[in-house]
């Protein structure tokens, strides 16, 4: 195994292929797109007792799963203590197969993995070969990252970047096939996406030029790029709506846009609040928040926004080689 403790900020980025130094220009929307929001409608009447809509089948396992950018798995790990529960997938083409499996998202019924050189979404409901099901975007799509909602009526949109047409497209979880609808078109590389409870879209830019460096939340018109980022690569929602933001670049955690606002992290080795390579970050149910750092190869949890209690819970083993992604799901 190749040690990653010492890999450079640069190193990571080329691995995940977000060190793109060409010149951009500010993020501009699509005018002929339709408007990037999720649900317009009101929420739907309750089911009658004794029946639950929203619950057609069963639930995802609750932990905190991990897509390995090396080795093409997927694994889930307890939220608790890190211990590794399930590994899942191997490099190829078929079924229980992946090529650069970056984007991860879970909500209580599916697992949903961008499927990077296979240039498809697989979604699951445990990691298992009897769950699998691919979307097969296009021939040259390049699925970077994908987010997605669970609507109280059962239904889940998806949103996932496609890194080198510059663009985000919306899906239906649950028919999981045809054309995905086009959102923005952009002017730089497309990677972290993020769907909040009830719709809203967030977007993140994570090539080297300073245009570029711009977390887009069209729905709400916010633009943060002069926030100082410096390649944000992955973007989740915390439970209170506030935006997670994995600034890599400078190996920082940003929440913004939220009740739960806050700044941590910096470059370094030395203690569990300085990373070598920030690769993403999610939420629990609690709004416990953990990161992945890809250069130092660990996975560390933290109490809030402030970066208080740091808890390891993976630490430079073997398992995973690369981390791109992480997601929680539960406790419940």
């Amino acid at each position: 195994m190749r040690h990653l403790r010492a890999m450079s900020i640069a190193s990571v980025l080329a691995l995940t292929g977000c060190d793109d130094s060409t010149t951009s220009e500010a993020p501009q929307a699509d005018a002929s797109a339709p408007p990037i929001t999720i649900d317009g409608a009101a929420p739907p009447a309750p089911p009658p007792p004794g029946q639950d809509a929203a619950a057609p089948g069963p639930l995802t396992p609750a932990g905190l799963y991990v897509t390995d950018y090396s080795s093409s798995a997927v694994l889930r790990l307890d939220l608790e203590d890190g211990t590794i529960q399930k590994t899942y997938g191997k490099q190829g083409t078929g079924v229980g197969e992946f090529s650069r499996a970056v984007g991860l998202a879970v909500t209580d019924r599916h697992i949903f993995v961008a499927d990077r050189n296979n240039h498809r979404i697989v979604r699951l409901v445990d990691l298992a070969d009897a769950d699998w099901k691919e979307w097969k975007i296009s021939d040259t799509a390049e699925p970077y990252d994908v987010a997605a909602y669970a609507a109280p009526d059962g239904s889940e949109k998806l949103l996932f970047s496609d890194y080198t047409a510059k663009k985000y497209f919306f899906g239906d979880g649950v028919a999981f096939a045809g054309a995905p609808t086009a959102g923005a078109t952009i002017q730089f590389n497309a990677c972290g996406v993020a769907l909040k409870a009830g719709g809203e879209a967030a977007s993140a830019g994570c090539s080297s030029a300073f245009a570029s460096n711009v977390i887009f939340v069209p729905s709400s018109g916010a633009e943060l790029h002069k926030d100082g980022f410096n390649r944000p690569d992955a973007l989740a929602y915390m439970p209170d709506g506030t935006l997670l933001i994995a600034d890599t670049g400078n190996n920082r955690v940003a929440c913004a846009l939220g009740p739960s606002a806050g700044k941590f992290g910096s470059t370094g080795i030395n203690t569990d609040l300085q990373f070598q390579g920030l690769a993403a970050v999610t939420a629990d149910a609690k709004g416990r928040i953990y990161v992945a750092d890809s250069g130092r190869n660990r996975i560390v949890r933290f109490d809030d926004c402030k970066g208080t209690n740091p808890k390891v819970l993976f630490d430079d083993q073997p398992t995973i080689r690369q981390i791109a992604r992480i997601a929680a799901i539960g406790p419940r």
